[in-house]
């Protein structure tokens, strides 16, 4: 893919942030059985359509796809608390056009992909489901988009993340202790976190 300008990168961001909405907007678009709050899915295709405008200014079409891959993730996350596997595959798909670039070695990418899905795995049995197994997926993802060792740092950014917004929910009684809070969201936090500041 090729750097475009400012302009382009305005009008290519707009493009996405209007198809993202095209898409977030609908339960069986976004991969979720019931429809999104108009705002969510207004405001996950602002941050998708910004972020796809950003990539585009840089020439990486991969990443772009990966940044609204993982905005798709976490919207339905949100709303259904669930990770859809269409989310998970684009992010892998985003994953190999990196590594077939030559951007992702591919070893490194493919051992802590299993690393980070493998720890996230654990996590899930040893919680028996406080984690759930979509959450594994998205991590599965976000392994193949980041490679090493930007995976690792996401993820720990958003463990982190996470941990903190659930102790403030306690602390202020806005949730009960044992209360299911979704990390996906997190974790996209982290991964987009990560893929601005390290690109």
């Amino acid at each position: 893919m090729v750097a475009v300008g400012p302009a382009g990168a305005v009008a290519g961001g707009g493009l996405a942030a209007l198809a993202g909405y095209a898409v977030f907007r609908r339960g069986r678009w976004l991969g979720v059985p019931r429809d999104p709050p108009p705002a969510l899915a207004a405001a996950a295709a602002g941050v998708a359509g910004a972020l796809v405008g950003w990539a585009a200014a840089r020439g990486d079409g991969w990443l772009a796809l990966a940044l609204a891959a993982v905005v798709g993730a976490a919207a339905a996350d949100l709303v259904a608390r669930v990770i859809p596997h269409r989310w998970v595959l684009a992010l892998a798909l985003a994953g190999g056009g990196e590594m077939w670039r030559g951007i992702l070695p591919v070893a490194p990418t493919v051992l802590v992909t299993l690393g980070v899905a493998g720890f996230l795995l654990a996590v899930h049995l040893v919680s028996r489901g406080g984690l759930g197994l979509g959450d594994v997926k998205l991590g599965l993802g976000m392994g193949l988009a980041l490679g090493w060792p930007r995976a690792v740092t996401a993820l720990v950014w958003g463990l982190w993340l996470g941990g903190m917004v659930a102790a403030g929910l306690l602390v202020t009684h806005r949730a009960r202790r044992g209360a299911a809070v979704p990390l996906g969201p997190f974790l996209a936090v982290g991964m987009i976190g990560v893929a601005v500041l390290t690109a």
